[in-house]
């Protein structure tokens, strides 16, 4: 190859840091098992009042008794609301996080790009495959034991996480098929189905800190392994991992848009305003 100089110009790049997750991932494990907790409290409220409809229908119960276990529910439901928005900014910052480090372990062309992990969740119908998809990249791209930065998408992928999603779409689809209350056999038929939507919720909780711990520490050995090895040493000219270039400049930090083919230094279209999530 012949020896080429440092680009003049790396205006478009973006520098990228190592962001280390284990401290969100502390905190999502802790708001995770709350939201687990909780979850179970409200479906045992759901239960209650459902037991206490009955009771009240025998002459057991009074309708101070429906009444106390009906604001058992609200009450629980309305402080399990707010853990879980909570849970959700710390855990679209983890994945976000984790979207930037897969890019510095030269995970190159996700499925979405790191953006996604924040815009993916507000978009009606796309939001029920976008999350998904962006975590199967997370546990692909942080296999530590893949060097190939072309084909790292094409890694087996790991059931847990559809096992996660799959729990957490039907307990909302479940919650959000609760029609209005109206009777009490309306309000009974409606407990029944919280209980088996917030049942379904809980187990979600659990295995998103599966899922959660079990990236974060592969991502870790990924990224020491590639210190170990060296890979890249620092600011030079690498073969393109992407193969659509003889070489492309790494800064540091991060690849960059500039390129080169035989022996003439371009720059990548596909990787403009240091976008190396581009697809």
């Amino acid at each position: 190859m012949t020896q080429l100089p440092p680009p003049a110009s790396r205006s478009t790049v973006r520098p990228q840091y190592w962001r280390p997750t284990a401290g969100l991932r502390t905190a999502l494990t802790w708001l995770l098992a709350v939201d687990g907790v909780g979850a179970l409290a409200v479906a045992g409220a759901h239960l209650n009042r459902s037991v206490a409809i009955d009771d009240y229908r025998r002459g057991g119960a009074t309708f101070s008794h429906l009444r106390a276990a009906d604001d058992a529910v609200r009450t629980l439901s309305g402080l399990t609301f707010f853990i879980f928005l909570a849970t959700a900014v710390v855990f679209i910052v983890w994945q976000w996080r984790s979207a930037k480090n897969n890019e510095l372990l030269g995970r190159l062309r996700p499925r979405f790009s790191p953006g996604w992990s924040i815009g993916g969740w507000f978009i009606p119908f796309a939001n029920l495959v976008i999350p998904l998809r962006i975590f199967h990249d997370l546990w692909q791209g942080a296999d530590p034991d893949t060097r190939n930065y072309r084909d790292w998408r094409g890694l087996r992928r790991w059931p847990v996480i559809g096992c996660w999603w799959f729990c957490y779409l039907l307990s909302g689809a479940l919650q959000y098929s609760v029609s209005g209350d109206t009777t009490l056999a309306d309000i009974q038929r409606a407990d029944k189905v919280s209980v088996a939507a917030r049942l379904l919720m809980a187990a979600a909780a659990v295995l998103a800190i599966v899922v959660v711990r079990t990236i974060t520490t592969r991502q870790a050995a990924a990224n020491d392994g590639a210190r170990a090895i060296g890979v890249p040493a620092g600011p030079a000219w690498y073969a393109d991992p992407t193969s659509r270039y003889d070489h492309r400049y790494w800064d540091g930090t991060s690849w960059t848009a500039h390129v080169a083919r035989a022996g003439e230094m371009t720059n990548d279209p596909s990787f403009e305003a240091g976008s190396a999530e581009a697809r």
